[in-house]
């Protein structure tokens, strides 16, 4: 799945944004070694405007830290603009 979503074009939209947030709760628990990677992809590649979902989304660790990346790319891109 990672090589595969590694190479999807970004910004990722709103619907593989978020099957890939729902993947990154469900390996939390129980996949540790594929985690590190998909929250990358995702703070990297998810369109940072979709941010306040991933926020809202869960409050699990992983997601937040997704959100934070996402949310400090959206306002970096507002003040380069």
């Amino acid at each position: 799945m990672i090589m595969v979503l590694g190479g999807a074009a970004a910004p990722w939209g709103p619907e593989l944004a978020s099957a890939v947030l729902e993947k990154i709760i469900e390996v939390s628990g129980t996949q540790p070694w594929n985690l590190g990677e998909l929250t990358r992809l995702a703070g990297e590649r998810v369109d940072p405007a979709l941010y306040g979902e991933a926020e809202r989304l869960s409050p699990e660790p992983p997601v937040q830290e997704v959100a934070a990346l996402l949310r400090f790319r959206y306002d970096m891109v507002k003040e380069l603009s």
